[in-house]
């Protein structure tokens, strides 16, 4: 039978790429979406798509009526109005699950929400504290949960060029072990419908560690040779990125992932491979 997965926040950069894989492993995608028009121009025509707010929980019920298993994607920064995605919007997705089939969630997270050990200072990383809050109030609900935390996506490596410069913010001193959407996406697809994986959190890391600064030259290599690595401190210069930056400035990560292996396989995207063929 057909792997089918409902997706909330499907038009975010990394659910993009993910859709797309997910599709490629021949998986039934849903996009449960609040702008039809945006996730029509963005998204595969093999995607369906329902229309559906965060906001509305009647409009979530009916969205949910035909799903079993739920992929979210939230953002963890406040809309205008101060409508939390990670927090309030899960509230009110809870409160639509009821009289719906839907038995699994699947969500997104990030390593240093379950290994806030790696950072060696003990500073908090907000995103990562509304994270924790919303995981809580998935696991009081009873619904089973899979709940994944990946180190950096190469994915993000374009952000960090401009004016012909890769920039290297900080000192840079500890390796990361760099994962995908591609990598990720699989491990999505071996969680749905898998009971191994239900009530679990699960880190998400690659095979090989490296700097910003070797993944920047290996980017370089692979994807633009005309880049040059460029040094930058964590000042206000360093804009969106300095509370981000600052906190992975003392990230001392290690490997942790072999259960995450076991139960929802390996890595198989390398990444020079990866960077070929998506960067």
């Amino acid at each position: 039978m057909k792997k089918k997965i409902s997706v909330i926040g499907a038009t975010g950069k990394l659910a993009i790429p993910v859709i797309n894989r997910l599709l490629e492993n021949g998986i039934a995608v849903t996009a449960i979406v609040r702008d039809l028009k945006k996730a029509q121009q963005v998204l595969s025509p093999d995607v369906e798509l329902l229309v559906a707010d965060l906001k509305d929980i009647d409009s979530l019920n009916s969205a949910l009526q035909g799903t079993e298993t739920l992929y979210l994607n939230l953002s963890t920064h406040p809309s205008s109005d101060g409508f939390q995605a990670e927090i309030d919007g899960v509230k009110n997705l809870l409160s639509a699950a009821s009289g719906t089939p839907l038995k699994h969630i699947i969500k997104i997270s990030a390593i240093g929400a379950l290994h806030p050990e790696f950072n060696l200072k003990g500073e908090k990383f907000q995103p990562n504290e509304i994270r924790i809050k919303s995981h809580q109030l998935i696991k009081k609900s009873g619904i089973n949960y899979t709940i994944l935390h990946p180190t950096w996506f190469a994915n993000a490596l374009p952000w960090f060029v401009n004016d012909g410069n890769f920039i290297v913010y900080g000192k840079d001193e500890f390796p990361l072990y760099w994962t995908n959407t591609t990598d990720f996406a699989d491990l999505i697809a071996n969680a749905i419908d898998n009971k191994s994986s239900f009530n679990q959190e699960f880190p998400v890391q690659g095979k090989n560690a490296m700097t910003f600064t070797e993944l920047g030259e290996k980017y370089n290599e692979l994807v633009n040779p005309t880049l040059r690595i460029k040094r930058a401190p964590i000042n206000e210069d360093a804009g969106k990125f300095k509370a981000l930056m600052g906190y992975y400035e003392n990230f001392k990560e290690r490997f942790v992932a072999e259960k995450t292996w076991h139960i929802l396989g390996e890595p198989q995207s390398g990444i020079d491979q990866f960077l070929r063929k998506e960067l």
